[in-house]
């Protein structure tokens, strides 16, 4: 039974990400049990999931909402990314193994494929997989599992705005000196690297979002 919770819930998600949902529309039970021919029960279950991921919110008297992703918002997520990266950037640097060393340097040489391909959703996988190798190599738990988190959030935010095309060139050349900077095992340098990393993605995006917000009013 938990497994069918579990892929009712990537339906779900997956269905928000591609824009099946609107930001702050109302989830309703009935509705959604119909649209992917469920009871009750493995319907709220997923959205319990999709609650814990930060993808829904709940509010007394009102029930499950698709969460609302705007500009303030935004803000606050990459302040907290900011900090949290560069410690695991740190860390990973600090505790590096063979193991994790292979898994990093592995993740940078396919997010570089797989971006030439042209494929958003597969290139925000990849991204999610080089930077899941660096949370892993830091052994921090916490913070692996906000990271996790906020990856949910940000793959709807990157589906609906796209990477521009001088991004990813900025991207793989920031994975590769990230790599390098950890495989070194420089601290110092990979937490700054990270953090710079992070605020670049915060400027493009934020600024892709403030573009579509002045054009819709």
């Amino acid at each position: 039974m938990a497994s069918q919770y579990i892929e009712v819930s990537d339906r779900i998600r997956e269905d928000i990400i591609n824009g099946k949902f609107a930001g702050g529309e109302r989830l309703k039970l009935a509705e959604l049990a119909n649209l992917y021919a469920t009871s009750h029960m493995p319907i709220r279950e997923a959205l319990r999931i999709l609650n814990g991921q930060g993808i829904v919110d709940f509010t007394p008297n009102s029930g499950m909402r698709v969460r609302e992703i705007d500009v303030s918002f935004m803000i606050d997520l990459f302040d907290v990314r900011l900090a949290l990266e560069a410690v695991q950037a740190r860390r990973a640097a600090e505790r590096l193994t063979p193991a994790a060393s292979n898994a990093i340097s592995s993740a940078k040489t396919e997010f570089e494929c797989v971006s030439a391909e042209s494929d958003r959703d597969a290139t925000l996988k990849a991204n999610h997989r080089f930077h899941q190798a660096i949370s892993q190599a830091s052994g921090n738990r916490e913070a692996t599992e906000i990271e996790e988190r906020h990856y949910q959030i940000l793959r709807i935010v990157w589906q609906r705005y796209g990477y521009a095309s001088e991004r990813l060139e900025g991207v793989i050349e920031d994975h590769r000196l990230l790599t390098s900077a950890i495989l070194d095992q420089d601290a110092e340098a990979a937490g700054l690297l990270a953090a710079a990393h992070v605020m670049r993605a915060r400027r493009n995006l934020l600024t892709k979002m403030r573009g579509v917000e002045r054009s819709s009013q």
